[in-house]
C-alpha cells in the first residue's frame, strides 16, 4: 500500500470515527443535568479546523431555557488520534484516561482558569474516550506579541504550581490519575531516544552527531541536579501555543488547554516551555516574574541565582526531549527552532 492511500485509509477511518449528534446529545443530556442545565433542545457539531493530535468536534447546545452552550467533545482515545500524529507521539506517553481524570480530579474541584469540565463518556469497547469542555473564545499567547500579556501568563503560572488546593487535589487523586513521572529515569530515557534517532538520520553531519555526543557526556549531571528539585503538579507542555488568553490586554484571562501530559515534577519544566524561543533579557525579565511571584507565595523555594541555573538545566533537558520526539519528526512551525544549539548553550553555561 502506497503512502498516499495510508494515509487516505487513516483519514477515512478518524472521518468515521466522527460521533453522530445522536450520540452526543444522549451522552450531553445526562452530563448536563447534573449541571442544572436542564433539556437539549438542538445540537450542532463540527469538526475544529485546528485539533492538531486528537479528534476534536465543536459543539453547539441549545437548552430549552433559550441558552446556548459552547462545548468541546475531545477524543482523547488511541484509535482517535489525528493521521499526521500518528506514529509520532511516543507510545509511552499516550494514555487516553490520563486528560479525562486530570480534568475531573484535579483541575474541576479547583477552578484555576482551565476550560470548565462538563464531564465525560468512555466507551473502551469501542475505544472512545469523549470529554466535554467549555469552549473558549481566545487566541493563543504565542499569537499575541503584548508583552504584558506574557507576564501574566507567567504569573499564572507561578500561581498554579504554588496553590495548596492544587496540592492537596494532587495528594488525593495520586492513586487514581495516571500522571506522567517527570523522573530521573524519564529525563535519561529522551537522550537515548534523541541519540538513537540522530545516528540513524543520514543527513546529519559527523559534526552534529559529535554536538550531540558532547552534550550527552554532560547530560547525567544534568539529570542528577534535576532530580533534586522540589516537584508538585505540572502542565507538562506549558508552550504558549497551549496556553489561550480570553479578553484584552488589561483584563486578558490565561486559560491552558491540552493536560496530556499533566504529572508530577519540577515546576521548572513548565517555565522552560513557557520562556522557549525569547531573547535573553525578555526571557530573563518572565523568569523574573515567575520567580517573584512564586516567592511571595512559596519563599522556602530557590533563591533566584540557583532558579536560573535549574532553570538551564531544564532547557537542556526540554531540547533533548524535542530531539527524541521521534525518528523522523520535524516540530510545528510554532516549535520549530534550533534546539541542539539552544542545549549545547544552556549546557554550557551549567558545565563551565
Amino acid at each position: 500500500m502506497s503512502q498516499a492511500t495510508q494515509v487516505a485509509v487513516e483519514q477515512a477511518r478518524t472521518l468515521r470515527r466522527r460521533p453522530a449528534e445522536g450520540e452526543l446529545c444522549a451522552a450531553l443530556d445526562r452530563l448536563l443535568a447534573c449541571h442544572g442545565c436542564g433539556r437539549i433542545v438542538d445540537i450542532a457539531a463540527r469538526v475544529m479546523p485546528y485539533a492538531s493530535t486528537a479528534s476534536i468536534e465543536e459543539v453547539d447546545v441549545r437548552l430549552e431555557d433559550g441558552r446556548t452552550l459552547f462545548l468541546v467533545c475531545k477524543d482523547t482515545g488511541i484509535p482517535a488520534i489525528l493521521p499526521a500524529a500518528r506514529g509520532v507521539k511516543p507510545s509511552f506517553l499516550c494514555s487516553p484516561y490520563r486528560e479525562i481524570a486530570v480534568y475531573e480530579s484535579i483541575l474541576g474541584p479547583v477552578p484555576m482558569g482551565a476550560p470548565k469540565c462538563y464531564g465525560h463518556m468512555i466507551d473502551r469497547r469501542r475505544g472512545r474516550y469523549w470529554l466535554f469542555l467549555e469552549r473558549i473564545a481566545g487566541a493563543p499567547l504565542a499569537e499575541i506579541g503584548e508583552f504584558d500579556v506574557w507576564r501574566r501568563a507567567s504569573r499564572w503560572l507561578a500561581r498554579m504550581h504554588a496553590d495548596a488546593r492544587l496540592k492537596g487535589r494532587l495528594s488525593a487523586s495520586i492513586d487514581r490519575v495516571p500522571l506522567v513521572r517527570y523522573d530521573a529515569a524519564f529525563y535519561r530515557r529522551w537522550m537515548s531516544r534523541a541519540r538513537e534517532f540522530q545516528h540513524a538520520r543520514s543527513q546529519n553531519s559527523p559534526w552534529e552527531r559529535a554536538r550531540l555526543e558532547w552534550l550527552a557526556s554532560r547530560y547525567s549531571t544534568i539529570v542528577e541536579e534535576l532530580d533534586r528539585l522540589p516537584v508538585g503538579f505540572v502542565h507538562g507542555e506549558f508552550y504558549a501555543s497551549n496556553v489561550l488568553v480570553e479578553g484584552g490586554s488589561a483584563a486578558a484571562r490565561v486559560r491552558p488547554l491540552d493536560w496530556e501530559l499533566a504529572g508530577i515534577g519540577s515546576p521548572l519544566i513548565d517555565l522552560a516551555a513557557l520562556t522557549a524561543g525569547w531573547k535573553e533579557e525578555p526571557r530573563r525579565e518572565l523568569v523574573l516574574t515567575y520567580h517573584q511571584e512564586l516567592d511571595s507565595r512559596d519563599p522556602t523555594w530557590l533563591p533566584f541565582e540557583a532558579f536560573t541555573r535549574a532553570l538551564d538545566c531544564f532547557r537542556v533537558q526540554l531540547a533533548v526531549r524535542c530531539l527524541g520526539w521521534a525518528r523522523h519528526w520535524r516540530p510545528p512551525q510554532s516549535h520549530a527552532r534550533d534546539w541542539l544549539g539552544e542545549a549545547l548553550q544552556a549546557a554550557d553555561r551549567i558545565t563551565r
